[in-house]
């Protein structure tokens, strides 16, 4: 019931399914480029946004699985991606697994960098041609805005080496593990929203789609019943923002290891669903994630509530519980149905479930399924529960205002 109502939310709001190949990234560090590719500057333009992590942008982004490595984003991505280099270099670990590692990370540069030059000769943008001289200018090195090793000026301690980035003030500042870059030409900032690049990323997306639902099994679909459909054998995109997972972003839905297994399906096989109901409840559970009006975290886990039809009474039910205020409180208890149509809401579907992570995977902590006009009461019930009795005090009772924290 979960997946189905996720998807039901996803279809009834256009503005969620509007632009899959697309998502919102955060991305850190730009790299400014003349229009000869040469760097342009003596370092990065750092973007304002959320602290070491950047603004977000609305980024291309792939379909392909990531689970077995070798696949990067289009124009924006990590250090790997953009120049091939391990995050961590002088980790411990068995020479076969750093010879894996190591040959990953060359596989994942060599994605990036192809989908530049076949996007450089679909589009003839001379902003992408930039980009891919720029590349052959550091050719299998990496650029002077990048160093590896203790913090300046701390050569002689046992401070553990780390990757720096040179800004664009000329200070070094350390780059984190899920810092992005991505490209400006010509001081056109960022070439993300370029309306040539981004018509073109769009006929590829859907391509990478169109090519893994034809090799894909065929079978019926447990979220919408259909029959003889592709079935995803990993269910993309990710679910980003549950405290516990991963940053990149985590699975509620998958299988990877035999014992999770049953009669010989593999991946997610084991749990068919159609990749439209697989785009639909990903991007419907991640706008909800996204959203104050759906969504509130609470003592490491996230909990998302939304009714099926109209978002009235969630935004309403979200701003008590985000900064509730005496006064509203006081309100809400003497009329909870103001501005809400009362006889609607005995019909509406109200829906909430808990979640929190771990690492890659997302789990399932509650699930609760009623109507606007119950979960209107219980809250009610809840806000009254927390109110103060009043105090003998002097001959007089008094009763403490009502406490909200």
């Amino acid at each position: 019931m979960l997946l189905k109502a996720l998807s039901e939310f996803a279809r009834s709001r256009p503005e969620v399914l509007a632009d899959l190949a697309f998502e919102m990234k955060a991305i850190r560090w730009v790299i400014p480029l003349a229009k000869d590719g040469a760097l342009a500057g003596s370092g990065l333009l750092e973007t304002e946004g959320e602290k070491n992590r950047g603004k977000e942008f609305s980024a291309p982004q792939t379909s392909r699985s990531k689970d077995a490595g070798g696949v990067a984003e289009f124009l924006a991505d990590g250090l790997t991606a953009v120049f091939g280099l391990d995050f961590d270099p002088e980790e411990k670990m068995s020479p076969e697994k750093r010879r894996d590692r190591d040959g990953n990370n060359a596989r994942k540069k060599e994605d990036f960098w192809r989908q530049i030059e076949e996007a450089a000769v679909a589009t003839d943008n001379p902003a992408l041609f930039a980009i891919g001289t720029f590349r052959d200018a550091f050719g299998g090195g990496f650029p002077v805005f990048l160093r590896f090793g203790p913090k300046a000026g701390t050569e002689k301690s046992r401070e553990k080496h780390k990757w720096w980035v040179t800004g664009a003030d000329g200070t070094e500042k350390a780059l984190g593990n899920n810092d992005a870059f991505t490209f400006q030409v010509d001081g056109v900032l960022p070439l993300l929203d370029d309306e040539q690049i981004r018509p073109y990323w769009r006929g590829i997306y859907e391509e990478e789609v169109a090519a893994r639902a034809k090799k894909a099994p065929r079978g019926i679909c447990l979220v919408t019943g259909r029959e003889d459909v592709p079935i995803e054998l990993t269910h993309l995109p990710k679910i980003k923002g549950v405290r516990g997972a991963k940053p990149s972003g985590a699975a509620i839905v998958s299988f990877d290891k035999p014992s999770f297994t049953s009669y010989g399906f593999a991946q997610s096989l084991n749990a068919p669903v159609s990749f439209d109901a697989v785009s639909a409840y990903c991007n419907g559970l991640n706008a909800l994630l996204n959203s104050e009006n759906h969504s509130l975290a609470i003592a490491g886990t996230a909990i998302c509530f939304w009714a099926k039809e109209s978002d009235a009474a969630t935004s309403f039910l979200a701003q008590m519980l985000h900064s509730p205020k005496p006064t509203e409180v006081a309100d809400f208890l003497l009329s909870p149905w103001a501005g809400i149509d009362r006889q609607a809401a005995r019909l509406e579907q109200f829906y909430s479930v808990t979640l929190c992570g771990n690492a890659g995977r997302i789990a399932v902590r509650h699930w609760l399924q009623s109507t606007v006009e119950a979960a209107c009461n219980n809250f009610k019930e809840w806000f009254q529960d927390l109110d103060m009795t009043e105090i003998p005090c002097g001959g007089q009772n008094i009763k403490p205002p009502l406490a909200i924290d």
